[in-house]
């Protein structure tokens, strides 16, 4: 009897449709899902832009620490599960604060710092990160402003590579280039510094070169185009003009000392005393190893070996590292950063682009090689 009362039931229920109330509660629910979907996607959306307005901020502060600049370097797991991931983010928080972020990759190949073809090989292990000129203009400011003294002995190519920094022009081997730094008639005729001299060099936000600083080009325009702007102060060699030298050291408080040393010369009397200034100055040093085109290789090891052993005394206390290549450069940069006992020392000759680029690159971070 029972069973029987089951299976009637059973067969009774057969004909019940589901009750609007339970197709309404699917109906509600199914709305309420999506709801929670959206807001979930929200606070997603919410929470990235909270950690892009602090990225902002870290690169904003870290500029404004880094004198206007910054170079912020990608962790490398990160970069190898997402290689694009990093500089996108970082250069869309850079733009935030009106700067314009480039690609460092791990070769350091200048013509390719600025290029969107990169290999999938090559993906960016650090970027510098620099205001552009017009919102440095907007905001009453102006560029980034690194002033190097070139010191060294007299006839060690100190103007001539000047010269050939700022101006783009290659020497003749007849004084081409230190004649577009030269002031006086008498500096022409008898090709040695007795003046203090400025030249600048302006890059900008991509680390481009803007001009020279030749008396054909105007500053003002250069510098209004630029977000970095070196300044070079090509000081007197000979001793006869040691006051003026320690004048110019002293007087246009350079933030750096070029220390110039001729490859066939070595290490003289008068590029120690240059030195013995800047180190009782605390300026941090680069040394550039000048005219390697006409110096024998016995003579090129013996004078790096002096060197090495100048900086290594206890009365400089420097470490020398040699900057051979354009991957170099940025360990460079970021050792001085940490440590100001790097003293970098540059192989260059006055006759070829390639080796004067690399110590452009080092003083400035440019990338217009």
């Amino acid at each position: 009897r029972k069973h029987k009362m089951y299976q009637t039931s059973i067969r009774s229920m057969e004909g019940i449709t589901k009750p609007k109330s339970v197709e309404l509660t699917a109906q509600v629910m199914d709305d309420f899902s999506g709801l929670f979907l959206d807001e979930s996607s929200k606070r997603s959306h919410d929470r990235s832009k909270q950690d892009g307005e602090f990225l902002a901020s870290q690169i904003h502060k870290g500029m404004q620490e880094g004198g206007g600049e910054l170079i912020w370097r990608f962790d490398s797991k990160a970069r190898d599960l997402n290689p694009a991931v990093d500089f996108e983010v970082v250069s869309a928080a850079a733009r935030a604060s009106s700067a314009t972020c480039t690609p460092i990759y791990p070769g350091y190949d200048s013509g390719k710092m600025n290029s969107s073809s990169e290999t999938a090989s090559s993906h960016p292990i650090a970027a510098i990160i620099r205001r552009n000129p017009t919102s440095l203009a907007e905001d009453g400011e102006g560029p980034v402003d690194v002033r190097l003294a070139v010191v060294g002995n007299v006839d060690s190519g100190k103007s001539t590579l000047v010269g050939v920094l700022t101006s783009g022009v290659l020497d003749n081997g007849r004084g081409l280039a230190r004649s577009k730094v030269f002031r006086h008639r008498h500096e022409i005729e008898t090709g040695r510094t007795s003046s203090i001299t400025h030249q600048i060099l302006g890059l900008d936000e991509y680390g481009k070169f803007v001009g020279g600083g030749s008396r054909e080009n105007d500053w003002a325009e250069i510098v209004s185009s630029s977000a970095k702007v070196l300044t070079f102060v090509d000081l007197a060699g000979h001793e006869r003009y040691i006051k003026t030298t320690v004048s110019g050291m002293t007087g246009c408080l350079p933030d750096y000392a070029l220390v110039v040393v001729g490859s066939n010369h070595g290490v003289l009397r008068m590029m120690k005393e240059h030195l013995s200034v800047a180190v009782a100055l605390k300026l941090p040093l680069i040394f550039a190893v000048t005219k390697l085109d006409m110096c024998p290789p016995n003579i090129l090891k013996q004078t790096l070996a002096d060197i090495g052993k100048l900086l290594k005394s206890p009365a400089v206390s420097k470490i020398p590292v040699i900057v051979r290549s354009n991957a170099d450069v940025l360990l460079a940069a970021q050792s001085m950063a940490n440590d100001a006992r790097i003293a970098p020392i540059f192989l260059i000759s006055r006759c070829a682009f390639a080796s004067c680029a690399i110590i452009r690159t080092q003083v400035g971070g440019g990338t217009d090689l």
